[in-house]
């Protein structure tokens, strides 16, 4: 699939085209890095989820130490000095989680203040009382899946249309926030799981795995009054910024990160573990206001893992043998970036795959982890879906009970030597059996692989 002709030149996007967790912070990195080397300020906007999204980005400072930071709600650029990094209006905001984060990128930048970070006055606040809800819900045995960041309650309030933005927080709205407090103090009474001030609800610190009491009404609007006054300098109509940006392309460049993947897409991904936000491309429209058509970016890129991963309690029809799925997590570190829990380890699955590179509109492809093969080991990738119960050739289909029926088939390619991957440094020193599970990925997805990650470090990355 080529680039449109009328396209906006340096834009670009990333999505996950599979179940999340496909490393998309190396490659937002890298798109980053490109434009600002040639001189364009690049507008980072995060588009979609919450603080459910955790990424590990890898600084290198200029004394040579190395830090790893892992980011729930800001986007990866955050430490580049030419870029903007945006939550936009398609954002759920934790502003405890924010808080914690803008003052790590402050400790680990050198800086006071950083003014390249804007937050939208149109994103919906996530708050605790959200939090509670979702543990309320899990103690009856609704949305297991959920990462504890009351993410899909606060999306439920715009539908409900009570939705609490962060330009209530700034302006000091708080008889909505006392409101807002005691219908979700109703709700959760109601369903008999204990009083909402007394349930802990998880918060972003040093101390991993931390969790904090609700607590009355009035320790609730003393929070919210403290975060107002922290984040009131970040807090801004992104509008107007971004029309005139996105109009500018000579100086402006932009990156647009779509959080999860489309294996969590509400109507695409495989239910019950569908995420509340649109993670396909398409979701940039309404992110922006209409001011951007996904379809006019330039690379609409869709990443995918040599492998893949899944949290939730979907069954794939491609998972891996259990010691081989072992083997996977552990040498690769598989585990969830803001949960810790284990993910499933599936062989990549070029029909789902191809699926959403469709409705979603992308063009390009990259893929992660091209290093991750297991000596000895063929390269199992499915290329066809088959009933069970016929024998003919199927469709995918986002249910659970339509992939119970699915029959696998794999194209198998020979294995390829994954040190040998993690030194190449372009396309023609990749092995052959590489390059020729490439051209298949292309062929069935009908997209270009344009970017390549070959190995765990920031730097391993190969343009095609």
């Amino acid at each position: 699939m080529t680039k449109n002709v009328e396209s906006r030149p340096n834009s670009s996007a990333i999505q996950g085209a599979q179940w999340g967790d496909e490393g998309k912070a190396k490659f937002a990195d890298e798109i980053v890095e490109e434009y600002v080397s040639r001189g364009l300020i690049c507008i980072d906007y995060s588009v979609n989820g919450g603080a459910n999204a955790g990424h590990r980005v890898e600084i290198n400072r200029s004394s040579g130490e190395n830090i790893a930071i892992n980011l729930h709600q800001l986007p990866s650029g955050v430490f580049n000095e030419n870029v903007y990094a945006i939550l936009g209006n398609g954002k759920v905001v934790n502003p405890q989680g924010l808080i914690y984060e803008i003052e790590k990128v402050k400790e680990i930048s050198g800086k006071k203040q950083n003014p390249s970070i804007k937050v939208s006055s149109g994103a919906t606040l996530a708050l605790p009382t959200h939090q509670a809800f979702e543990f309320a819900l899990k103690s009856k045995d609704v949305g297991k899946g959920a990462t504890g960041q009351g993410i899909s309650p606060a999306y439920a309030d715009r539908v409900l249309r009570q939705q609490l933005y962060v330009k209530d927080l700034i302006e000091g709205n708080f008889d909505l926030f006392e409101r807002h407090y005691d219908f979700y103090s109703q709700i959760i009474n109601g369903m008999g799981v204990g009083d909402m001030s007394s349930i802990a609800v998880p918060i972003f610190s040093d101390t991993k795995g931390e969790k904090r009491p609700v607590g009355d009404k009035q320790k609730f609007l003393s929070d919210i009054k403290h975060y107002r006054e922290i984040i009131t300098p970040y807090v801004s109509d992104v509008y107007q910024f971004l029309k005139e940006s996105w109009n500018n392309p000579v100086r402006y460049a932009f990156l647009f990160e779509m959080s999860q993947g489309m294996g969590l897409h509400q109507e695409y991904g495989v239910k019950p573990d569908i995420t509340a936000s649109d993670t396909s491309f398409v979701g940039i429209d309404a992110a922006t206001e209409g001011i951007v058509n996904h379809l006019d970016i330039e690379h609409r890129i869709g990443i995918s893992k040599l492998y893949c991963s899944s949290v939730g309690s979907r069954k794939l029809p491609t998972q891996m043998p259990d010691e081989l799925a072992g083997w996977y997590r552990d040498n690769f570190h598989e585990f969830g970036g803001t949960t810790g829990r284990p993910r499933d380890i599936v062989f990549p699955d070029m029909v789902s795959t191809a699926f959403y590179a469709k409705v979603s509109h992308a063009n390009e492809l990259a893929i992660s982890h091209m290093d991750a093969t297991k000596p000895g080991d063929p390269i199992k990738i499915c290329t066809e879906y088959r009933s069970k119960t016929t024998g003919e050739k199927i469709d995918y289909r986002p249910y659970q009970w339509w992939l119970d029926n699915v029959e696998p088939v794999y194209t198998e390619i020979p294995s390829w030597n994954g040190d040998r991957v993690s030194l190449s440094k372009s396309f023609d020193e990749l092995p052959q059996e590489a390059k020729d599970y490439i051209n298949l990925i292309s062929k069935i997805t009908n997209c270009r692989v344009t970017i390549l990650g070959t190995g765990p470090e920031r730097k391993q990355i190969i343009r095609i």
